[in-house]
C-alpha cells in the first residue's frame, strides 16, 4: 500500500512542478500582471480536454492525440492511473465496468508511473529553461533601453 501513497505522491509532486514552471512562463513572457491572469484560461483549459480524463487519448481523432503529447496533464493523469493499478484492476476485477473501459482508454495505464514522472519532470526542466530565457532576453533588453534613454 506504501507503494501506492509513493507512486501518487511523485506523480503530485511533478505534475505540480511542470504547472509551476508554465505558470512561471506565462508570467514571464507577459508585460503586466493582469495579462497573466487573462492567459490563464488560454493555459487551463487544453490542458483538462487533452489530458484523456474526458476523452481517453486513444479515442481522440489524430489532431487531439497529437496535441495531448504536449499537455503535462495527460502525464500526470497517466502517471496517477498506472501508479494505482487501473489496467490490471479493470482486466482482472469483477466489474462490468473494466472490460469497456479497457477498451476506451486501451494501454494508457499499462507504461509504468515512471514513464509519466519522466516526461514530467522533462516538461517542467524545459518550461523552466524557457523562462530563464525569456527573463535574459527582457534583461538585456531592459540593459539596453536604460543605456540608450540614460
Amino acid at each position: 500500500m506504501g507503494e501506492v501513497y509513493g507512486s501518487l505522491f511523485t506523480s503530485a509532486v511533478l505534475a505540480s512542478a511542470a504547472a509551476l514552471a508554465l505558470g512561471l512562463l506565462a508570467s514571464a513572457a507577459v508585460g503586466e500582471p493582469g495579462q497573466a491572469t487573462l492567459m490563464l484560461p488560454l493555459l487551463c483549459f487544453p490542458q483538462v480536454l487533452f489530458s484523456g480524463a474526458f476523452v481517453p487519448v486513444p479515442r481522440m481523432p489524430l489532431p487531439g492525440e497529437v496535441i495531448s503529447w504536449a499537455m503535462t496533464n495527460r502525464w500526470a493523469f497517466e502517471a496517477l492511473g498506472s501508479g494505482v493499478g487501473l489496467e490490471p484492476l479493470w482486466r482482472r476485477g469483477a466489474s462490468p465496468l473494466g472490460p469497456p473501459l479497457l477498451r476506451s482508454y486501451g494501454d494508457t495505464f499499462a507504461h509504468p508511473a515512471a514513464r509519466g514522472w519522466l516526461v514530467l519532470a522533462g516538461f517542467a526542466l524545459l518550461l523552466l529553461g524557457v523562462t530563464w530565457a525569456v527573463l535574459a532576453r527582457k534583461c538585456r533588453e531592459g540593459a539596453v533601453r536604460s543605456r540608450a534613454g540614460g
